[in-house]
């Protein structure tokens, strides 16, 4: 598991282009199938339906604990290997959704094919997502991950923290490090399994990490709309 500051928060899937791990979408009739095969499947069935039909999907990581969740790829990327580095990535699997679709072949629900993508997930790997929508913006958001010891935990994520940024006006790359600096500050290294001990609750302060992600005029012109919304 990562234990450094945070650096990268979230995948808007529909900001990039061409992804190798992106999957594929057969239509049969009135429904299409969606199959990935990735290290993330979640991750890649939303850059798979960004590439296809222009859905912006926001699609945040689970913690990785249990070394049952990654592999070691370090001898097929590394070419000059040096004492103590490996490249560890999330152990993944192949994922399939069924859903309905229009005479033109985009789906007829958007919110209910992502649900669909959350509920296969949370029923066959060790995580579990929720689908978090709102106008304009879908967000695929982690809820439990396997601990250290092997057990199924909650996982809050981690943009559901509620940190406070002062107001004010600067570029995107200052707003993301002031961001990733609040959320990294004093935030565990781990998650722990449950115990009869429990410390007091942190005041809150102003808003989840989410609503402060982007300005709001900026993360409407990165994400877009969602055309079929």
């Amino acid at each position: 598991m990562w234990k450094g500051p945070v650096t990268a928060l979230v995948v808007i899937a529909s900001a990039f282009p061409q992804n190798p791990e992106a999957g594929h979408i057969e239509i049969a009739g009135r429904e299409g199938i969606l199959t990935v095969d990735a290290p993330r499947p979640v991750d890649a069935a939303a850059m798979t339906l960004a590439e296809r039909y222009g859905i912006a999907v926001s699609v945040e990581d689970p913690v990785y604990q249990h070394p049952g969740t990654i592999k070691d790829v370090t001898a097929g990327v590394v070419r000059t290997p040096s004492p103590g580095l490996r490249v560890l990535v999330p152990l993944g699997g192949r994922l399939q959704v069924h859903f309905a679709v229009n005479d033109d072949g985009t789906p007829q629900d958007v919110p209910t094919l992502l649900q669909a993508i959350a509920d296969a997930a949370n029923a066959q790997f060790p995580f579990g997502w929720r689908l978090d929508a709102t106008p304009g913006w879908l967000t695929l958001i982690p809820t439990r991950t396997t601990s250290a010891g092997g057990r199924t935990i909650a996982s809050p994520a981690l943009l559901d923290r509620k940190i406070t940024i002062p107001a004010g006006t600067r570029s995107v790359a200052v707003h993301a490090k002031m961001l990733a600096d609040a959320l990294s500050a004093d935030f565990p290294t781990a998650q722990k399994e449950p115990s009869a001990a429990t410390s007091s609750p942190p005041a809150a302060p102003a808003e989840p990490g989410r609503a402060l992600l982007l300005p709001p005029s900026t993360a409407s012109r990165t994400a877009g709309q969602n055309p079929l919304l």
